[in-house]
């Protein structure tokens, strides 16, 4: 059976205080031609790089946090069957102690195919053969608007030999998150020359996770095409005050290299070529 299924919403994202319970409604859409058995489940993830890729591998729910399903037909780990062509919207519950520590907690909320083809009252003598996810970010904690830290590095201009003509200039950097909560990289990446602004690119929303770091990315490409003039330059990232963090700034030089080289050429065969003609006169 073919494992044509929609989830929506892809990803949620909330704040909240400890001890509150939520809910959030999901749509759950067959576009195949054949029954399906699914099974829902919830399953916490930690960052694994700065690419935004993620790790389920040994993973433990932190305690005081509670998820579940209100539909009174089907439960979390439960398989139900989901007929060609409908849909079914199953509302997830989330539910934290009063006592729960101030946290973020990262989770996905997956629909996996069931290998069987009958209800079963459990999951645990099933075989899952594909699945699909939408991501939890949950952030728990007494106030509305956390307060969140940055720390912006590695800003890194590529490629190293920089021309006027002939390198587009293309400029990397991580945004590392020193707090609790995680936050959404809101702010701009400039490049400037004898402070004029010549470029102003809007970065593109990425969340960064707590205590982890995240690559940027611009809402075009951080990437800065020539011509340019001979000099100096400075690129310059900073995020929204909302991030608390520092700009970085770096300076790099662009060189008039296809310029020299073919002078320098010219001129090496000039004086070859006058070397030899002395040499053969002799």
């Amino acid at each position: 059976m073919l494992f044509d299924v929609s989830l929506t919403p892809p990803q949620i994202e909330f704040v909240v205080k400890p001890g509150v319970t939520l809910t959030q409604a999901y749509s759950v859409t067959n576009n195949g031609s054949d029954t399906l058995y699914l099974i829902p489940s919830v399953n916490p993830w930690q960052p694994l790089s700065d690419d935004g890729s993620v790790s389920y591998d040994n993973i433990s729910m932190p305690l005081g946090i509670e998820f579940s399903l209100a539909n009174a037909e089907t439960k979390i780990n439960q398989t139900f069957s989901l007929a060609p062509k409908t849909s079914k919207q199953l509302v997830l519950k989330i539910k934290t102690t009063s006592d729960f520590q101030p946290q973020d907690v990262y989770a996905t909320f997956f629909i996996s195919q069931d290998a069987s083809t009958s209800i079963n009252s459990s999951s645990t003598s099933t075989q899952a053969t594909a699945r699909l996810g939408s991501h939890i970010l949950l952030t728990v904690n007494n106030t509305a608007d956390p307060q969140s830290t940055s720390n912006l590095q590695n800003l890194l201009i590529i490629p190293r030999f920089k021309d006027i003509f002939f390198t587009p200039i293309t400029i990397q950097g991580n945004v590392t998150n020193d707090s609790e909560f995680f936050f959404k990289t809101f702010g701009h990446l400039t490049l400037s020359k004898n402070d004029l602004l010549l470029k102003d690119f809007e970065l593109v929303p990425l969340n960064v996770l707590s205590h982890h770091n995240r690559q940027i990315q611009c809402s075009e490409s951080c990437t800065f095409s020539p011509p340019f003039w001979p000099g100096a330059y400075t690129a310059t990232l900073s995020l929204d005050a909302s991030a608390s963090g520092k700009s970085v700034s770096t300076t790099f030089f662009i060189f008039p290299f296809s310029v020299f080289i073919p002078l320098m050429l010219i001129f090496a065969f000039v004086f070859i070529s006058r070397y030899l003609r002395r040499t053969t006169t002799n």
